[in-house]
């Protein structure tokens, strides 16, 4: 994933998680970008898939994480949700 595009990640999960700490990091088997949000509340963490990247603009990556992956993320604290190629999601066990 480019720098512009994890700063418009992070961007987006600041909005539904202010005053958040955001780390991120990289999941190389399969290849995930991921994003761990630190809040009072707990950890979120949200990871897509580099067939998502490959296969999406950004404008739709973002868009897809602001109108879905925010909900899924806030309805599963305690999981992963990854954003997959076809821009769904699943929630994964951690």
């Amino acid at each position: 994933m480019n720098p512009e595009l994890t700063t418009e990640v992070k961007n987006i999960l600041l909005i539904g998680y202010p005053n958040s700490n955001i780390d991120t990091g990289r999941n190389m088997n399969p290849g995930k970008d991921c994003f761990y949000v630190q809040t009072t509340d707990g950890l979120y963490i949200l990871k897509i898939t580099d067939d998502c990247i490959d296969k999406h603009s950004e404008k739709t990556i973002l868009d897809a994480i602001l109108v879905n992956c925010l909900i899924a993320m806030r309805e599963n604290p305690e999981k992963t949700i990854v954003l997959k190629r076809d821009l769904s999601w699943d929630v994964v066990e951690r």
